[in-house]
């Protein structure tokens, strides 16, 4: 995490002609390392996302903090475009918002000049989350002893949507019996980052007893089999440093997790799909990496559509009511349109554990 006191003063300098913001800050609580912007001119920034904002404050996911504790004095702001200059994610899990958001700052569009106080008015308008707080609902855990296994091909092997997922593993697959499990995986890097030497997937009893220590996939698909040494769950964990990781074919019922901070999705399209429990009350969060957007296609069991985020870069959410179909939920996930920069993007739960299954053949739900 950053260092608490300090600060960091980015003073009269231009940003100007910049595919994405001039400023975006994602993680930054107030306290950790104050920032200030002074005698700045930010220009026609923003440009691969139309009339996208000049600032943007993010956040990665739920354990994330709130984004606070910038200044900005005296920065002219030079949008070709109408819009708002500024973006700040809303955290529809938390009641806590953004107190030190302070300065002024000059726009001008197309030739209109305005200048923006931002104080505690500007503070309530573009910070805080009014109505949010009723959509947090409780982590729950998964519970093996809690659920109903559905296999449509026992034995047989099915295809995976084969969603891109960053930074680390964690999966969760069902043995039937006792014997071998087999899934097709690979693994992508993404970005420059470097590569860890050695990495391995670690394959865990729900006690958390190791079964087998598996080499991690080459850059090309490739199948990797554990022998589980009787029925029922098992963890398959790994991290890989921002890199990527793919399941494309599974021989059994398999899911990833979310972790408590979102799946980490990255360029990927395709159905997601996730359990309701008739009588459960659930809460379905979506959104992109701030300036990163995707589609998000929501759908019921019966395949009707409830509700679609098109091109978003923040965080959504939907509350599934307890009367609402019970079966399996569809996320569709989709290319925004031209013009929205398309790469990382987060899908999460609550109210039920966060699980989101790959293929329609094999899952399982809660009992």
């Amino acid at each position: 995490g950053l260092p608490k006191g300090g600060f960091l003063k980015v003073k009269g300098c231009t940003f100007q002609d910049s595919p994405s913001p001039a400023v975006s800050i994602t993680d930054k609580p107030a306290g950790a390392m104050d920032v200030s912007f002074e005698d700045c001119v930010f220009a026609n920034c923003s440009t691969s996302k139309p009339s996208g904002p000049d600032v943007h404050l993010g956040l990665r996911g739920r354990p994330s903090p709130v984004t606070d504790g910038i200044s900005f004095r005296n920065v002219t702001i030079k949008r070709g475009a109408k819009g708002e200059w500024f973006s700040s994610v809303r955290q529809p899990w938390r009641a806590a918002t953004a107190k030190a958001i302070t300065g002024e700052v000059t726009v001008s569009v197309d030739g209109t000049t305005e200048k923006i106080v931002l104080d505690d008015a500007w503070r309530r308008s573009h910070l805080a989350n009014e109505g949010a707080v009723p959509c947090v609902l409780d982590d729950v855990p998964f519970d093996p002893a809690r659920v109903q296994v559905v296999d449509a091909a026992p034995g047989a092997r099915v295809k995976l949507t084969p969603i891109l997922f960053r930074d680390k593993c964690d999966a969760l697959v069902y043995a039937a019996q006792p014997g071998p499990v087999t899934f097709a995986a690979k693994f992508v890097k993404v970005g420059r980052n470097d590569v860890a030497k050695n990495m391995r997937l670690l394959v865990q009893d729900m006690s958390g007893k190791k079964i087998e220590s598996l080499p991690m996939p080459g850059t090309k698909t490739s199948d990797c089999t554990f022998k589980a040494p009787r029925a029922g769950f098992y963890r398959i964990t790994g991290t890989f440093m921002m890199h990527g990781m793919v399941f494309s074919e599974c021989d059994a019922p398999f899911a990833l997790r979310a972790s408590g901070k979102g799946l980490n999705v990255f360029r990927t399209q395709g159905p997601a799909y996730f359990a309701h429990a008739a009588g459960s009350d659930i809460t379905f969060f979506c959104g992109g990496g701030g300036n990163e957007c995707i589609t998000v296609k929501l759908s019921d069991p019966d395949g009707k559509e409830v509700r679609t985020w098109e091109n978003i870069g923040e965080w959504g959410f939907h509350r599934i009511a307890p009367e609402a179909p019970a079966g399996l939920w569809c996320a569709m996930l989709s290319h925004p349109a031209k013009g929205f920069a398309w790469e990382d993007s987060f899908l999460d739960l609550t109210g039920t554990p966060d699980l989101f299954f790959l293929s329609k053949e094999k899952y399982w739900l809660p009992k």
